[in-house]
């Protein structure tokens, strides 16, 4: 670290340098009460990190301003904002668990994944899926930024806190994939082949008894997305014949399993996934 933190009186510097120079994030002063960046123009610092010189002169003395991270490639990193209890649950069950995690004063969430190398936008109230409403949830990535760990909130008086130890870099945190709050696809014609003949319906079941079978947190829905492609694009079996598989494959009635969104997952990989279809005829 470049900052002398004994001359320090704001411990939110220490914060700031850790996330700079431990992560390589560009972090950016943020009101404690706006929670706006505090900056007259910040455009900069989504393209380039502040310098030591720029941190130490925000923060070196208490000025009642919080520590932002700027999200995006500039810091590579991607955040999913979850702002309520079914947000929560809902990411717990569809998301990779990540070892970077902030919880917020008022009982929300951040979840920290590495950015994909791909331009990533910023989204609100995000409907993933074929969920029937939008989620209290926001993604934060290229020109976003979110409130970082150590940071005081106003109105609660508590601070954003890690609820586990952050790994020591980003090397063990997920990269984003942009198909896990993608939209539901518009029904669409079928582009392959339809094959119901026994036989390969058989086949196709050994096949899926082979793939080792989903947990819950574990990385269980690309499992399922995966395992969708190969009955649907690979096979080629209809939509329906790959959700019963899938049902009895991955245990429809676990907590946190439903058909529909089994379906949901079969409708995904029809359109996104990478298969050949006909493939593993």
């Amino acid at each position: 670290m470049v900052t002398n933190l004994a001359h320090s009186h704001n411990p939110l510097l220490a914060v700031a340098d850790r996330l700079r120079e431990q992560y390589g994030f560009s972090v950016i002063p943020v009101g404690r009460t706006s929670k706006t960046p505090a900056l007259v123009a910040w455009r900069g610092y989504q393209e380039r990190r502040a310098t030591a010189d720029e941190v130490r002169r925000w923060f070196a003395a208490p000025t009642g301003l919080n520590v932002g991270i700027v999200c995006g490639a500039v810091s590579g990193v991607v955040v999913v904002d979850l702002d309520d209890a079914e947000a929560q649950e809902w990411a717990w069950r569809c998301l990779p668990p990540t070892p970077m995690r902030t919880r917020t004063p008022r009982g929300g969430e951040h979840w920290y994944y590495q950015h994909p190398g791909v331009p990533v936008g910023n989204r609100v109230r995000v409907q993933p899926g074929t969920r029937p409403h939008p989620l209290a949830l926001d993604l934060r990535g290229d020109h976003g930024f979110v409130v970082a760990p150590g940071s005081l909130h106003a109105a609660t008086g508590r601070r954003y806190v890690a609820p586990d130890l952050w790994p020591s870099s980003l090397a063990t945190v997920p990269v984003y994939d942009p198909l896990w709050l993608a939209a539901a696809p518009p029904p669409v014609r079928s582009r392959g082949p339809v094959v119901t003949a026994a036989p390969v319906l058989d086949r196709a079941r050994r096949y899926l008894a082979t793939m080792p079978r989903p947990e819950i947190r574990f990385g269980s829905d690309a499992a399922v997305f995966i395992a969708a492609g190969h009955m649907r694009r690979g096979f080629g079996l209809p939509a329906e014949v790959v959700v019963d598989l899938l049902a009895d494959w991955a245990g429809v009635g676990r907590e946190g399993w439903t058909r529909d969104w089994l379906v949901e997952k079969v409708a995904n990989a029809e359109r996104f996934g990478k298969q050949s279809w006909g493939s593993l005829l």
